[in-house]
């Protein structure tokens, strides 16, 4: 069972990190529909993009975290733990 969940986390981890690294490649291109889509100030849509970098950076750095915790950290590699 425990390796399951290793497995798990270790699918998980990658998973946020390919989403946080593709969210930070797609932002340019979302701005400028939000931008041509308009509704929106120049304010709001600088808002905006400062709130998806934001949540790209902590999508990446989660993944990250996770895939460190699980590869590299002597806590990820401790099978005697249920």
């Amino acid at each position: 069972m425990f390796e399951k969940k290793v497995v798990l986390q270790k699918i998980w981890g990658v998973a946020l990190l390919f989403a946080g690294v593709a969210m930070f490649f797609a932002i340019p291109s979302k701005i400028d529909e939000i931008q041509t889509a308009g509704g929106y100030s120049s304010g709001q849509v600088f808002f905006l993009q400062i709130c998806f970098y934001i949540m790209s950076l902590v999508l990446t750095l989660g993944g990250s975290r996770k895939l460190y915790t699980y590869f590299w950290s002597k806590e990820g590699h401790d099978d005697t733990a249920e």
